[in-house]
C-alpha cells in the first residue's frame, strides 16, 4: 500500500504519457499522445503539475474525466443500438493518471465523476453523467478486468476437472478451454451436451457472482461433426444462434506483408523490428529444406487455400455447380478473391480427383501444388539431420546460402579497409575461401581426412560421401560433424583477432568485429 500511496514524480508521469501508443483515438480534448510527445518540452511541466495535483488533493476536474463514446457501425443499415460498437475515448490527461484509504478515495473519484458525450458521424451529442461500470480505455479497467477474468478462469478450470467434461480434440494437449480479449470470450470443448453444459454452468456462476452476463444476441455457437438433433437441443438450452464461417479466408495484401515482415524480423533479431538487411532473402527462407530454405510457409500461398462450408453454399453458390460458378459483378471483393482462388485450385483436379492423389485434397498438398518448385540442394541432408546442433545448423545453412558477413562482402559495403582473409592474409575472405581454400581450413580437412581414413579434396565429395561414411564413422566414434569444423575456424579467427586487438584496429575493423559477434 505504501507503493500505491507514494507521491508520483515528473519522470513517472512522462514515462506513462510516452508509453501510450500514438495511434490511440483522442478524447473530448481532441489531442492524441503524439501531440503530447512532440510538445512535451513546452507543456510537460503543466501536464505534470495537473496530474500531481490530483494525487495530492484527490480532487478531479469534471472536464478532465469527460469521455467521448464513439459509435462504430457494425452493419450498413443500423436499426438498433446493438448494431453499434461503442468505443470510450478518454482525455489524454486522464490517461496519464496510472494509479489504504487515500488510494481508494482517488479510485472512487475516477469512477463517480465520469461524464459522457456521444460521438456520431463526426459530431458530439448530449452530455450526461456515468452511473455504473468503467469505461473502455480507462487506465483502471485493465486491473479490474484482470481480477474479474482470473475469477472466471478459476471457475472454468473447476468445471473442466469434473468427470463428464471433455476437451476439444485440438485443445486437449494444451488443456485449452477459453481465450479472452477485451470483452470477447471464446470457449472450447468437445461437441457433447455434458461438456457444453458444464461450461455454461461455469459462466452462469460467474455471472451471479460478478453481475456480468453474456449478450445472447451477440453470442454464437459453432458446431463440427454433430448430428442436427443434438445441435438443436443445445441451441435451445444455451439460447445461442449457430455461427457459420469458412475455416480459411482471404487476407488483404497489406496485412500479409506486415505479418511476414514481423516473422522475418523475429527470425533475424528476435523482435518485431529489424532495420538491417537480412542475411538470407525471404524468398529463400520460405523454400522447403530440401530446396535450401527453412520450410516457413508464405502467407500469400497459405491464405489462398479454402474450405468452403455450408454457409458459402447457402449464401452464394446455392444450386449452381462450384467448378463452373462465376461471381456476380455486385459481389464483394472478398468473395471475388475467393472465386479467383477457385480458378487456380480447380486446375489441380482431374476427373474429380485432386492431383491424381488417392487420399484427396488437403491444405498441405494444395500449398505445395501452388508453390513453384525449386532445385533440390545436394547439401540439404548434410545440414538438416538429428546429429547437428540447431545453432550450428543455422550458421551452416546461412553460409551455404551466401549470407555470412565475410570480409569480402563487408569490404564491398565499405565496412572494412581490405578484404583479406583474417586466417591466412593471402586471399580475399569469401565464404568459399574461408571454409574450403584457406590454408588453415585445408589443414583441418586434411587432418579430418586422415582421421576417418580418406582424403577429402572438395566440399562436393564431402557431401556425396557423407551419407555412406557417417554410419561407419559413428560406430567407431570417428565422425566429426561439419559444424564442428566451422566452429573451430570461427574460434581460431576470434582468438587471432583478440590477439591483434589494441594494435592496429581501425573503425572499419571494429564494425567487422561486431558483425561476427565479437
Amino acid at each position: 500500500m505504501d507503493i500505491l500511496n507514494k507521491p508520483v514524480t515528473y519522470e513517472e508521469i512522462k514515462e506513462t504519457v510516452f508509453s501510450i501508443p500514438n495511434d490511440k483515438s483522442p478524447g473530448p480534448d481532441g489531442y492524441t499522445s503524439s501531440f503530447f510527445n512532440d510538445a512535451w518540452e513546452v507543456i510537460g511541466q503543466e501536464v505534470s503539475a495537473a496530474i500531481t495535483e490530483f494525487f495530492q488533493t484527490g480532487q478531479l476536474l469534471t472536464q478532465i474525466n469527460a469521455t467521448n463514446v464513439t459509435l462504430i457501425l457494425k452493419c450498413e443499415r443500423p436499426t438498433s443500438v446493438k448494431h453499434f460498437r461503442p468505443i470510450a475515448c478518454c482525455n489524454m490527461l486522464y490517461k496519464g493518471m496510472n494509479f489504504h484509504g487515500h488510494f481508494i478515495q482517488m479510485f472512487m473519484v475516477c469512477i463517480k465523476t465520469t461524464s459522457f458525450t456521444l460521438s456520431l458521424n463526426g459530431s458530439n451529442f448530449g452530455y450526461f453523467k456515468g452511473q455504473t461500470g468503467l469505461r473502455q480505455g480507462d487506465p483502471i479497467t485493465p486491473l479490474i478486468y484482470t481480477m474479474y477474468m482470473e475469477y472466471l478462469t478459476r471457475i472454468i478450470k473447476f468445471a473442466t476437472e469434473m468427470w463428464p467434461f471433455q476437451y476439444h480434440p485440438l485443445c486437449k494437449s494444451l488443456k485449452l478451454t477459453h481465450l479472452m480479449f477485451a470483452d470477447d470470450l471464446l470457449m472450447f470443448c468437445k461437441g457433447n451436451a455434458a461438456s457444453i453444459m458444464l461450461l455454461m454452468w461455469a459462466f452462469s456462476s460467474f455471472s451471479r457472482a460478478s453481475g456480468h452476463s453474456m449478450n445472447n444476441s451477440k453470442s454464437e455457437i459453432f458446431f463440427n461433426g454433430m448430428v442436427e438433433e443434438l445441435k438443436q437441443d443445445i441451441k435451445q438450452v444455451t439460447g445461442f444462434s449457430e455461427g457459420c464461417w469458412a475455416s480459411m479466408f482471404i487476407i488483404p495484401k497489406s496485412v500479409i506483408k506486415r505479418v511476414e515482415s514481423i516473422c522475418r524480423n523475429f527470425l533475424w533479431d528476435g523482435s518485431s523490428e529489424y532495420h538491417r538487411v537480412p542475411l538470407v532473402a525471404w524468398d529463400k527462407v520460405t523454400l522447403p529444406k530440401a530446396e535450401g530454405g527453412l520450410a516457413l510457409r508464405r502467407l500469400n500461398h497459405g491464405t489462398l487455400l479454402l474450405w468452403l462450408n455450408r454457409w458459402i453454399n447457402q449464401i452464394y453458390i446455392k444450386t449452381q455447380v462450384w467448378h463452373t460458378y462465376k461471381p456476380p459483378a455486385s459481389s464483394s471483393w472478398s468473395w471475388k478473391s475467393i472465386c479467383k482462388v477457385k480458378e487456380k485450385i480447380k486446375d489441380g483436379y482431374t476427373n474429380g480427383t485432386w492431383n491424381s492423389h488417392s487420399q484427396g485434397y488437403t491444405v498441405k498438398r494444395g500449398y505445395e501444388w501452388l508453390r513453384p518448385s525449386q532445385t533440390v540442394q545436394p547439401w540439404a541432408k548434410l545440414v538438416w539431420n538429428n546429429w547437428n546442433i540447431p545453432k550450428h545448423t543455422l550458421i551452416l545453412w546461412i553460409n551455404l546460402n551466401g549470407g555470412l558477413n565475410v570480409k569480402d562482402k563487408l569490404h564491398k559495403l565499405g565496412c572494412c579497409d581490405d578484404d583479406l582473409c583474417c586466417m591466412c592474409s593471402s586471399m580475399a575472405e569469401t565464404s568459399e575461401h574461408l571454409f574450403l581454400a584457406c590454408t588453415y581450413s585445408c589443414r583441418i580437412r586434411e587432418l579430418i581426412g586422415r582421421w576417418i581414413g580418406r582424403s577429402m579434396p572438395s566440399v562436393n565429395e564431402m557431401i556425396a560421401s557423407h551419407r555412406d561414411n557417417r554410419n561407419n564413422a559413428r560406430i567407431h566414434g570417428k565422425l566429426l560433424r561439419p559444424e564442428q569444423v566451422v566452429k573451430q575456424i570461427a574460434d581460431e579467427a576470434q582468438r587471432r583477432i583478440k590477439y591483434k586487438a589494441g594494435t592496429d584496429l581501425n573503425q572499419f575493423a571494429l564494425v567487422w568485429l561486431r558483425s561476427i559477434g565479437m
